[in-house]
């Protein structure tokens, strides 16, 4: 298991540039020229698991994703378009939510939408930043190796990755791709 945090180490953190070892980081995205496009919060799991026993998979999916949404909020990265919890063994995406608000002229009353967040302003409200978590790398059960997984009796972990895709400086969408 060595070999995986080499890679992150050799890999990973030297190209970024960040210290190994370290629980969370800001990643700030600049495109070749050094404008910054946005700002990304990145943070190794939060201890104690996340998880809902609701028997219908829909549901209990939704209260994971609020439940992770919600401790990533607690970390008040106002200026992280993009804020994600590594290392959480289920992937779960929550995107920006355009809610809908009324306001009055004096005359007549009018619906409007919470416009998109501007990824580089000095603060982003919450409910128009990106979050996500990441699915596991390890596999339960491998022949000859036994991890906390297996020790912890937890169940297995989704594999896979999460994408995102940035168009001029901006999140379009992201994806869950699993193995």
């Amino acid at each position: 298991m060595n070999g995986f945090g080499d890679c992150v180490e050799g890999v990973f953190c030297s190209r970024l540039e960040i210290p190994y070892g370290t629980v969370a980081c800001k990643l700030i995205v600049s495109d070749p020229k050094g404008k910054l496009q946005y700002k990304a919060f990145i943070h190794h799991p939060f201890t104690g698991q996340i998880n809902s026993n609701h028997p219908d998979p829909l549901m209990r999916e939704a209260a994971e994703t609020s439940q992770a949404k919600r401790k990533l909020c607690d970390q008040r990265m106002g200026d992280c378009a993009l804020n994600i919890s590594a290392h959480f063994h289920k992937g779960r995406i929550a995107k920006p939510f355009q809610d809908l608000y009324l306001v009055d002229d004096g005359k007549t009353i009018k619906q409007k939408y919470h416009r998109e967040a501007n990824p580089q302003a000095e603060y982003i409200p919450e409910d128009l930043r990106w979050y996500a978590t990441l699915p596991g790398f390890v596999k339960k059960h491998l022949m000859g190796l036994s991890g906390y997984v297996e020790r912890s009796g937890y169940k297995p972990v989704e594999l896979g990755a999460i994408r995102s895709f940035t168009v001029a400086g901006k999140i379009t969408h992201m994806d869950k791709r699993l193995v």
